[in-house]
């Protein structure tokens, strides 16, 4: 994620770590909030986030659920029986 509006800069030392590059891209992409009225019973989670365990994306999930819901889910009391 940037810090600056100079990615390239900030990616520096790394590229000067690693050495020669035989091609290099840099894409920005906005990273996107969550509109929090929900009037209109549309829910959208905010954008992913660039970790690899997937910690945002399970948190936006629990978050919608609650919100759809009006309870936390509950992942531990499960039924057995797949209609109930």
């Amino acid at each position: 994620m940037m810090e600056t509006n100079d990615p390239e800069k900030e990616l520096e030392m790394a590229f000067n770590i690693i050495g020669p590059v035989k091609e290099k891209f840099v894409k920005i992409s906005p990273m996107y909030e969550a509109n929090t009225n929900f009037s209109d019973n549309v829910f959208v989670c905010n954008s992913l986030d660039p970790t690899s365990h997937f910690e945002e994306a399970t948190e936006n999930v629990l978050r919608l659920y609650k919100q759809i819901t009006g309870k936390d889910l509950d992942l531990v009391n499960l039924p057995d029986d797949e209609n109930e």
